[in-house]
């Protein structure tokens, strides 16, 4: 608008100076009073615009702010998980104290330098201190740890294998350390699977039949560890095949008749019955008199034959190892009782603690467990209701830490 009065004055002065057609003049104005049209149009098409634009403006002011684009958080390790417990459940362990001696021994395990997992090697502690690990991950949840726990078991899942003694003495603890923490990884599982029927020597089976021919066929220490390990991975992978065969074999191992007996015996004297043999003798058991109930033939023989008193043998121990744990495994699992067999497991720990039966021998025959199965009397005592001398000690072949687990 104010350009058209400037043109329109400048118009005026130019007509003074200058002598134009008044025809011409007024086509001029003509043309002006477009532009000046035009130019009002404009005007308001931009008055029209800017309130379009105020109507967005306040549509976006009221959209909520969206937070800053943020690096993905860094994976949380998983917390432990929880089991009923082939073992121990965790509402068991969570009952526990997280104070005194027992509990310090499994905090230290736990927490040390673990190693290599070592399937091939007898006196590997990577297995027991795996076992630590897991017990200390529920307490605590501590989620650190069981990462830690984790690679102790794929640590084992790359381990060699050699006989199915050192295989049977480690692979309980790795087992029932996964049953704690939850860890039912495939490959871990299809690992398992493997090792169990791998083809290694092994003890009174027939060929390479590894840890399975010796759990069904070995009435000794290796039969019993094997057994051990066997009712863990039957319950962990739900095999009732597994599960059938390893409670027939214990069975069998503690005196109770099967349908198809499988045993393999020295001719040792230590039997008291050679007709009717059994990994444990039966109750009431005696030979020349003396009281063998509960005496495991195939171990006690490892001292010499019979004779009263007998030689000490570590083997007298060693054999109730994979014999206990394969009891409460089966006894959870609602399988076997725990004092199945005239309750073998009592009377076999009487034998070397000169109770029941074996108190009415002269003399009175005692060898309490000591040095690494000195973790057999609290796990005894605690489903047996005996009242067997306890004294912490280290942890065995393939379990340990029950001062603080079944002691309590």
């Amino acid at each position: 608008m104010y350009i058209l009065l400037v043109v329109g004055i400048v118009g005026d002065c130019v007509m003074g100076l200058f002598e134009i057609p008044e025809e011409e003049f007024e086509r001029i104005n003509s043309l002006l009073d477009e532009i000046d049209a035009a130019l009002t149009r404009i005007e308001s098409s931009v008055r029209g615009l800017e309130d379009r634009v105020t109507a967005i403006e306040d549509v976006l002011n009221e959209i909520p702010e969206l937070p800053p684009d943020e690096e993905p958080p860094d994976e949380e390790p998983e917390v432990p998980g929880t089991s009923e417990g082939i073992w121990l459940s965790t509402e068991e362990i969570m009952a526990l104290p997280t104070e005194g001696k027992a509990w310090e021994q499994v905090l230290e395990a736990a927490n040390s330098n673990w190693g290599r997992a070592d399937l091939a090697d007898n006196n590997s502690q990577h297995d027991v201190k795996t076992l630590a690990g897991a017990l200390v991950a529920v307490r605590l949840e501590d989620a650190n740890m069981r990462n830690k726990v984790v690679e102790g078991l794929r640590s084992a899942m790359q381990s060699s294998l050699d006989r199915s003694l050192e295989l049977s003495r480690g692979l309980q603890s790795y087992v029932i350390a996964a049953d704690l923490i939850g860890y039912t990884e495939s490959d871990f599982k299809e690992w398992l699977a493997e090792v169990v029927v791998a083809g290694i020597p092994d003890h009174s089976a027939p060929g390479d039949s590894g840890l399975y021919g010796t759990a069904l066929y070995s009435a000794t220490n290796w039969g019993a560890h094997a057994r051990a390990s066997l009712a863990a991975a039957a319950i962990y992978l739900d095999r009732d095949d597994w599960k059938e065969d390893v409670v027939n074999a214990q069975k069998e191992m503690i005196g109770l008749p099967v349908p198809d007996p499988k045993f393999k015996y020295d001719n040792t004297t230590w039997h008291a019955d050679p007709d009717n043999k059994a990994g444990i003798n039966r109750k009431g058991s005696t030979i020349n008199g003396v009281s063998v109930s509960g005496v495991l033939p195939e171990d006690w023989r490892r001292g010499g034959e019979f004779k009263w008193p007998p030689t000490k043998s570590g083997y007298m121990h060693e054999g109730l190892q994979g014999l206990v744990v394969t009891a409460v495994i089966l006894h959870r699992a609602g399988l076997l009782p725990f004092d199945a067999g005239d309750n073998a497991i009592v009377r076999a720990l009487n034998m070397v603690y000169g109770l029941g039966e074996a108190s009415q021998n002269d003399p009175v025959f005692k060898f309490p467990v000591s040095g690494d199965d000195m973790w057999i009397p609290y796990v005894v005592n605690y489903y047996a209701g005996t009242d067997f001398e306890t004294t912490i000690g280290p942890p065995g072949k393939g379990m340990g830490y029950t001062t603080w687990t079944h002691g309590q």
